[in-house]
């Protein structure tokens, strides 16, 4: 077959009219169900979403935040400490970009229904400080049950999970972390808990964990930075590049969420870890 624009013959491979750069703006390609405009236009606007994501606030916090301290993988922490820059691209961002304006909503929701209500119990957006080198920011402070409260918005199945399993260790050391860095400002606080969506869900089904304030927790969550940090001092790191020398937890998400996972790594150094 002949291409219909350009008169060179097509593969007998591709199932279309046209070879791929000579395919008409509003025909669809073979294999999408776009044409090739609606495709240019769609990577126009993922563009967008990609910078929008990696250059946000978030996104280029440099100190080590309260939402981090708990990841089981002391390397991950360590590359964080030390201020290493990043060797991965990251996963599709989407879910977390959900999640955030998700918290906005929340957030502004909360302050219209008080405003209306003539009412403050819910204080949202608190900056706090559990230790000088760690801070974060709170969602939810309840000052009538003094319960300090984190919206998570998982998938569908991993709601699933953390009502079957309960929440991870790493966000339930972030939520007692967040507690006392209420006690620190001079705070009540009883309860730290999760309230969690599916981004995919019902309102109906929010499901709610909360569980007593843990100072001890939180402090031995803190002990363990401060006795990762100590040790990289003592192995002159980040200058010594005896990155393979701290320990690593490798999971599934390693790929795809870890900033330092390089997959043509063979051990961990500078250039990142090969993870699991």
């Amino acid at each position: 077959m002949l291409c219909r624009k350009c008169g060179v013959i097509i593969s007998s491979e591709w199932p279309g009219e046209w070879h791929v750069g000579c395919y008409p703006d509003f025909e669809k390609m073979p294999g999408f169900d776009m044409t090739s405009f609606d495709l240019e236009l769609r990577e126009d606007l993922i563009e967008v979403g990609l910078w929008a994501q990696r250059n946000a606030h978030r996104s280029r916090q440099v100190a080590l935040g309260v939402s981090e301290v708990g990841n089981p993988c002391d390397l991950r922490l360590a590359y964080k400490i030390a201020g290493t820059p990043a060797v991965a691209a990251g996963g599709d961002p989407w879910p977390s970009i959900v999640g955030t304006a998700a918290h906005t909503w929340w957030e502004q929701a909360m302050a219209d229904f008080q405003g209306a209500h003539s009412m403050g119990r819910w204080l949202t957006e608190l900056e706090v400080h559990p230790s000088p080198i760690v801070s974060g920011h709170t969602d939810l402070y309840d000052s009538e049950r003094f319960a300090v409260l984190d919206w998570k918005f998982p998938s569908s199945d991993n709601l699933r999970k953390m009502r079957n399993d309960g929440p991870s260790e790493q966000y339930i050391t972030q939520v007692q972390l967040y507690g006392l860095g209420h006690i620190n400002a001079g705070r009540r606080v009883d309860r730290v808990g999760i309230v969690a969506l599916s981004r995919q869900g019902w309102l109906k089904d929010m499901w709610v964990w909360t569980t007593p304030f843990d100072r001890a927790h939180a402090e031995k969550a803190l002990q363990r930075i401060y006795d990762l940090g100590n040790r990289m001092i003592g192995m002159g790191l980040p200058d010594s590049n005896r990155w393979d020398e701290i320990e690593k937890t490798p999971s599934r998400l390693c790929v795809g969420w870890c900033p330092w996972y390089n997959r043509n790594a063979t051990i961990a150094s500078v250039n990142g870890c090969p993870g699991r």
